[in-house]
């Protein structure tokens, strides 16, 4: 598995290298992403799209989750919550 570079997902090609590269595609990956992120010292870093996103050349210490799931779907609770 090669390295990943932040570069490659960021719209402006800014970034260096990530100690761990987590990505998916369905909500129900979130546990086991959640698992081996915890595994880290440092908390991980969530990247979406990547087009508000500056990141350091240097690269991260951080695991990165990079959130690859397509649309976001919602469901209203009885009480009116989100």
């Amino acid at each position: 598995m090669g390295q990943h570079r932040l570069s490659d997902h960021t719209t402006l090609r800014l970034g260096g290298p990530v100690p761990l590269w987590l990505s998916h595609t369905h909500e129900a990956d979130w546990p086991d992403l959640a698992r081996a992120a915890a595994v880290h010292a440092e908390r991980p870093f969530t990247l979406g799209g990547g087009s508000n996103t500056l990141a350091p050349d240097q690269g991260t210490t951080r695991p990165v989750i990079h959130m690859a799931n397509c649309g976001i779907r919602t469901r209203h609770l009885a009480d009116g919550q989100v």
